[in-house]
């Protein structure tokens, strides 16, 4: 549905909904709000740039090799991250999903984080090229993000990144 609009995209409605989800979630009673963390891998990688950027309640952030980045990239001869939504798509629609696909990138969301960010990247990624992950994490305007670099790490990441970000993410 991508060369049709953005609202038919699979990812818009699961996008608004997760964000309604995260607001029911943030205002129920037995929530502490100055605790409220997210933490994805891969796709929810990439929606931890959707979250994050649209819903102001996350007080810290980790997205470990992160998806759905650099929707355009493949136009300066890079990688786009996974799914490559330009490039899996019929010929005929390319053009035109080109016009929507920007919106779905993580870079666009990203600039909107205000919470503190961490995030893993796989040199040895093929599914989400350091490039890619780069292109949205280089947008966070937030003063205090950071990345770790997987020297040889694929799109498995490495368990001790799971367990820094993990220890970051709970102080």
């Amino acid at each position: 549905g991508l060369s049709n609009s953005r609202e038919d995209y699979f990812f818009y409605p699961v996008l608004l909904g997760i964000d309604r989800a995260v607001d029911w979630v943030a205002a129920r009673p037995d929530v502490d709000r100055t605790r409220f963390r997210y933490e994805g891998t891969s796709q929810g990688g990439g929606f931890g740039f959707y979250l994050t950027g649209l819903n102001r309640t996350f007080t810290r952030a980790a997205f470990f090799v992160p998806a759905i980045t650099d929707t355009m990239g493949y136009l300066r001869g890079r990688q786009s991250g996974w799914p490559q939504i330009i490039e899996s798509q019929h010929e005929a629609n390319k053009a035109s999903a080109a016009k929507f696909a920007p919106y779905f990138d993580g870079a666009n969301f990203a600039s909107r984080i205000r919470c503190p960010v961490r995030v893993a990247v796989g040199f040895a990624d093929t599914t989400c090229a350091p490039c890619a992950v780069y292109a949205a994490y280089n947008e966070i305007r937030g003063v205090d993000k950071g990345i770790v670099h997987g020297f040889g790490m694929g799109h498995g990441c490495f368990g001790k990144f799971y367990e820094e970000l993990g220890k970051w993410l709970k102080r």
